[in-house]
């Protein structure tokens, strides 16, 4: 795997090297992939543990799954952002202590080594309960990878908006060092809910100090929302809408408080989309409020679940621009909506701060921030 001009990982021959034994195309999903059957069951759905949920993007059911495996003598491979390559990383966690390292979401590239290939095959032979989590691209790869091993494995991908390239997050990191004056950072959340589920806002964490708000990760996020940064692949996924091999799909239940109001108090809420009957089973054994919601009702709000987004015509000059320039100075230059991005997401903070902590008011519904399309 080599990193392109954009910054993003992808895979190369290396001619001297290469046998012709046609293992790449026949292991490529892409190549080989088969179109996944029509979902079989979509709940909303949110833990009855409150601190989980809390320390989750939406409603703790990944943490659940995770927990249920691991206390069956299981292991869980899910991103992490690891401290030692200040990047984003799959891992292998065997303990409960380890599993919030994998919680929330990562808009960035994972990283998948070898090394975690190899683990995740050693403990599939060995029969050891296994939950693999990653984007509809990456639980394709891993489907067919393992082959008819995969009976051993549950898969479980995300609704998926896209990922920017590591390049940039690890520049985004570089400038909020530099301008804030760290040492180091200790861990990035993307999705801080300190002031409700509904703040999407990207939190850096060095030595007990949060940075929230700061132009470079205004700017990273706002360029993520408007797919200015996303890889050219996402415009044409071919792995969401449950196409990827995965036995669950999950992601946040946006438009909750219409379709489910009782289910609404902005501490989050999981849209679970079940796609097999191994992940039937799975999820009927965590202990969560839930109700079966139909999936065009359930999705509606979430169009990134279909993949339904346009490509920003843009993008490859807000990433031309981030090479020689900050983030923040590419996405002004390049996104008409940098000023008002920086001016909702204070006024947002403002009043999510007075609001969120009401429930089940559905009046806060508009200050989710929605992607604005560059034109």
């Amino acid at each position: 795997m080599v990193r392109n001009d954009d910054g993003f990982r992808e895979p190369r021959i290396d001619s001297k090297k290469c046998i012709s034994c046609g293992q790449c195309v026949r292991s490529c999903p892409l190549l080989n992939g088969k179109m996944a059957k029509r979902p079989s069951m979509c709940y909303a759905a949110r833990s009855l543990d409150d601190d989980l949920r809390n320390r989750s993007s939406s409603g703790g059911v990944f943490g659940l799954l995770a927990l249920e495996t691991i206390n069956n003598g299981g292991v869980v491979y899910g991103a992490a952002f690891d401290v030692r390559s200040q990047s984003v990383r799959h891992i292998r966690v065997d303990n409960i202590q380890n599993i919030d390292m994998l919680r929330g979401s990562k808009y960035v590239q994972s990283d998948i080594s070898a090394a975690i290939f190899a683990d995740l095959k050693s403990d599939v032979r060995q029969g050891v309960p296994v939950l693999f989590s990653g984007t509809p691209c990456q639980v394709a790869a891993i489907r067919s990878l393992l082959g008819d091993a995969i009976k051993g494995i549950i898969l479980v991908d995300l609704v998926c908006h896209g990922v920017p390239s590591p390049t940039l997050f690890g520049k985004m990191l570089s400038e909020i060092k530099e301008g804030q004056n760290l040492d180091k950072i200790d861990t990035v959340t993307f999705r801080d809910k300190s002031k409700g589920w509904r703040n999407r806002e990207l939190c850096i964490v060095s030595g007990g100090r949060n940075v929230v708000g700061v132009p470079s990760e205004i700017a990273y996020y706002g360029a993520f929302l408007d797919r200015l940064s996303i890889r050219k692949s996402c415009e044409d996924c071919m792995f969401n809408a449950s196409r990827s091999g995965a036995d669950i799909t999950l992601g946040d239940f946006w438009g909750i408080e219409k379709v489910a109001p009782e289910l609404d108090d902005n501490k989050g809420t999981s849209l679970v989309i079940i796609n097999s009957e191994q992940g039937k089973k799975a999820f009927d054994r965590l202990r969560v409020e839930k109700k079966a919601i139909d999936i065009e009702s359930a999705t509606k709000a979430n169009p990134s679940y279909w993949g339904k987004h346009r490509s920003n015509p843009r993008r490859s000059k807000f990433l031309a621009l981030a090479r020689i320039v900050t983030i923040s100075r590419a996405y002004k230059e390049t996104s008409k909506g940098f000023i008002l991005f920086q001016l909702f997401a204070k006024v947002r903070r403002r009043l999510m701060s007075i609001v969120g902590r009401f429930p089940n008011n559905s009046g806060v519904g508009f200050l989710r921030c929605k992607s604005k399309r560059s034109v």
